[in-house]
């Protein structure tokens, strides 16, 4: 896999890491670049996403540890001849952003200086609709879905059909007419008031449990697709409170990112599993 060039520079602080983060997985893409047929990734945003989530378990700044931790990580990734799971786990990433945190997303997009003075949410999706359309059109260009990532000019392609489907229907919601709904309305009532059961362990004894329960076969394989909406089922379940290192910790980011492991060989790896076991306990 080819590495892009190193591109940005930022301190490890919540605010300008955060920030760079947001310009790149919470934002509609926007800029053009010729077509490519080569697929790869910068380490550098490798960094960037590892230091983002490892603020979910500090406060304001990171620590020495976990940064020699990351740049080892990285040292990892130049060994590889190819990983296309990661950038597969970032997009899917980036449609959890777009549908869960999507005021977030259309914010951030508005501070682009092409859209610089426009705060009329239509007129921005209407826009960037005809660009993606455009776009789709021509063999020789392609939108650069994410900075860091290069795509594959047919890989490009899906992700904007993904994204053209997502404004048209926030088009139809934001464009529905008063006299489209109809008289007649029912509501089916759903008690939602369950008390979450308090987990007394830690977060990697709650991972070694689900773990566990899958290798025997108790609960069905979690799709890759699926493990976000997983985690969020048990952070609902459990109540984690006590698990959290400060108030600012955001146990569910914090347990999914243990959740996540890494793929080394087609196989995901938790480090933490394979310190209490042996390699062989891997998790596809």
């Amino acid at each position: 896999m080819k590495l892009l060039e190193k591109m940005i520079v930022f301190k490890n602080t919540k605010s300008d890491i955060t920030q760079h983060f947001q310009e790149i997985f919470m934002n509609f893409p926007y800029t053009i670049e010729t077509a490519t047929n080569k697929i790869g990734i910068s380490l550098d945003l490798i960094q960037l996403y590892e230091y983002y989530y490892s603020l979910s378990d500090y406060e304001e700044k990171i620590d020495r540890e976990r940064i020699d931790e990351i740049e080892l990580k990285k040292q990892e990734f130049k060994n590889l001849n190819g990983n296309h799971d990661i950038i597969y786990h970032y997009f899917v990433e980036y449609v959890h952003y777009l549908v869960y945190r999507y005021k977030t997303v259309l914010e951030n997009t508005k501070n682009h200086f092409f859209f610089d003075g426009i705060d009329d949410e239509k007129i921005i999706l209407m826009n960037l609709l005809k660009r993606y359309k455009s776009v789709l059109k021509d063999e020789t260009k392609q939108i650069n879905i994410f900075w860091g990532i290069r795509l594959t000019k047919d890989i490009s392609n899906i992700a904007l059909e993904i994204l053209i489907d997502f404004i048209e229907q926030r088009l139809k919601l934001l464009t529905v007419e008063i006299e489209d709904i109809g008289n007649e309305y029912k509501t089916t009532y759903i008690d939602n008031n369950i008390k979450p059961l308090k987990w007394l362990g830690t977060q990697q004894e709650l991972l070694e449990l689900i773990i566990e329960l899958n290798n025997k076969n108790w609960i069905p394989n979690i799709e890759e697709g699926d493990r976000k909406k997983f985690i969020n089922s048990v952070t609902n379940l459990f109540d984690l409170e006590n698990t959290k290192r400060s108030s600012k910790t955001d146990h569910s980011n914090s347990l999914y990112q243990k959740f996540k492991g890494e793929y080394i060989d087609g196989k995901r790896i938790f480090h933490f599993w394979n310190n209490i076991n042996t390699k062989e306990n891997l998790m596809k």
